[in-house]
């Protein structure tokens, strides 16, 4: 920005075109403040758009003449070379033209200021300029560019300072530049330090993040492999049970025929010991012993036909064992694997850890809406004043800084010990449910148009002291009474719909009692949530139509109550 400026060429400095990886010539600078060459931006140029080789952002230009010149690197290529030679011949330069804003050897330059058009010509001698170039107007040819216009942002000779002197800020190079370092580039560093450091504890989060999203990814995998082995083990019991009962079926049979064939060999030696005795007593010649054994020959001889005719040659009655598969076994088991589990992406707002907190003044009550799905964040504080309790609705954005009051108004109180607890909840619509005594304020986060609606009582549809509301994705609002042990449901009209929860008799819990009901949220399928203080328990209840069935954990002690669709 100065007249005359020194271009220093460091050892340590990059004096080469990124794209060529050759000395710049004419470097241009692009939207991202990387700069090469003016041929080489003209290379990678796709129709009116030109990507940066280093960071890939994208720079949109019609000509690459339009985009500005990196000045410092402007003669890096005459600068840098061994020795400079003349533009008109291969002859080393001596003299340089400031008006032309070239080089020339001695005979060239008496030839250039021979010349009608250059003969005025301002030439100095390149030893004497060293590694200093002139910046001259564009407009007034000869005339140094020595002063600058903080109106207009621009460097002027002389001359032009004439048409800008009354009605501009005139300063000279040198002081505008003093002016700019001394006062925009302090704040300027200020600024890009903390973005510096915002980046830094952006990554350090993301990071962590990353880590956190493995550690998941690996806890899921392992509750994934972990179902899939145990679906593996129930059908290998199974497998193990069908095998059991078909060996013991098998075991049966077999010891069946084992004495099947025990019996035909035990049958057997007999027949062929008589037959032996029988060829024993024909072969021998003694007709008085054959005789005196014709009696016990014939006996067994019969005893063996009857065993032998009663006893059956056809094998036992068997089990006999087939396999036929269940028909609904297949695709029950597809049904199975169809619907087996899925991987579930829940949109959360990550935050970083070192944000500026909210905070509220005077507040002795502060609660934050129970949507993470909205865009911004909603507070809601009171405090004692005037004799009055102030009640007033924050927007927040995401960084903690307060954007505006949505809603606000005032109840007369006479003193701090009865001050009213107020209950808040936001949807993802951006409509905000307010509690305060017996009565519900909506209001409408855009438009902040508001209705109310409530009286005081006992009857069906009437409150006493709200603890919690919460909306529905149907809009209806939901108000949890801690006096009157019930939770409300109204249409987003104000008008009552139905109640549900008792206050327990006798002392006795039922499935629909309620005692002290201190919050409420309603999850995913409208499911309500009530944190049934009283009772030491959480009552879910799944509303169907109008027909509402409650489950119930025992739990020690609870004031509030969050579920997953709200810790998303």
């Amino acid at each position: 920005t100065t007249l005359l400026y020194t271009i220093k060429f460091e050892e340590h400095m990059d004096v080469q075109c990124g794209i060529c990886q050759d000395y710049y010539v004419i470097p241009r600078l692009l939207n991202c403040l990387h700069y090469f060459c003016q041929c080489c931006i003209e290379s990678i140029q796709t129709d009116d758009r030109a990507i940066c080789v280093i960071c890939k952002e994208e720079t949109l230009i019609s000509c690459v003449r339009q985009l500005p010149i990196y000045p410092l690197f402007y003669h890096v290529a005459n600068s840098t070379t061994k020795e400079m030679l003349c533009c008109a011949c291969p002859n080393p330069s001596s003299l340089f033209c400031v008006d032309c804003d070239e080089e020339y050897c001695n005979n060239c330059c008496l030839i250039h200021q021979r010349m009608k058009v250059s003969r005025n010509h301002v030439m100095k001698s390149i030893s004497e300029l060293g590694n200093r170039k002139i910046l001259t107007c564009d407009d007034h040819m000869g005339h140094a560019l020595d002063i600058y216009c903080l109106n207009c942002e621009k460097l002027l000779c002389d001359m032009c300072s004439d048409c800008y002197q009354k009605k501009h800020q005139i300063r000279s190079t040198f002081e505008a530049c003093q002016r700019y370092k001394d006062e925009m580039m302090p704040e300027m560093n200020d600024k890009l330090n903390s973005l510096a450091d915002m980046l830094e504890m952006s990554k350090i989060d993301s990071s962590k993040r990353k880590s956190m999203e493995l550690e998941n990814c690996l806890k899921i995998k392992s509750e994934i492999s972990q179902r899939i082995h145990y679906i593996i083990s129930i059908i290998q019991n199974k497998e193990r049970d069908l095998f059991n009962e078909l060996d013991k079926i098998f075991g049966d049979n077999s010891a069946k025929i084992d004495l099947k064939i025990e019996s035909i060999d035990q049958n057997a030696k007999a027949l062929n010991h008589f037959m032996d005795i029988s060829k024993e007593f024909e072969i021998a010649d003694n007709n008085n012993a054959l005789l005196q054994l014709k009696p016990f020959l014939n006996k067994r001889f019969n005893d063996l036909l009857v065993k032998l005719s009663s006893e059956s040659f056809v094998l036992p009655s068997l089990d006999t064992v087939t396999w036929s598969e269940n028909g609904d076994s297949i695709s029950q088991i597809s049904h199975l694997v169809d619907n087996f589990g899925e991987i579930q992406l829940n949109r959360a707002n990550y935050r970083l850890t070192n944000v500026k907190k909210w905070t509220s003044t005077h507040s002795s009550y502060l609660g934050l809406s129970d949507s993470c799905k909205a865009a911004n964040a909603y507070s809601i504080d009171t405090f004692w004043s005037d004799q009055k309790q102030k009640i007033r609705v924050v927007e927040h954005a995401i960084d903690g800084n307060k954007i505006r009051d949505v809603w606000s108004c005032s109840k007369q109180c006479a003193s701090p010990n009865g001050l009213l607890s107020p209950a808040l909840s936001v949807d993802e619509k951006g409509t905000i449910a307010i509690g305060i005594g017996h009565e519900v304020i909506v209001v409408d986060c855009e438009t902040r148009k508001s209705y109310k609606f409530g009286k005081h009582g006992h009857y069906p549809g009437q409150l006493q002291s709200i603890s919690s509301v919460a909306i529905s994705s149907a809009g209806n609002i939901l108000v949890s009474d801690k006096v009157l042990n019930q939770v409300s449901m109204f249409g987003s009209d104000g008008e009552f719909v139905l109640s549900f929860g008792t206050s327990p008799k006798n002392g006795s819990i039922t499935e629909h009692s309620l005692r002290d009901p201190r919050a409420l949220v309603v999850g995913e399928k409208d499911h309500v949530y009530v944190a049934d203080t009283g009772n030491h328990r959480i009552a879910i209840y799944n509303h169907e139509a109008s027909t509402l069935y409650s489950v119930l954990f025992q739990c020690t002690c609870i004031i509030t109550v969050m579920c997953s669709s709200i810790i998303h």
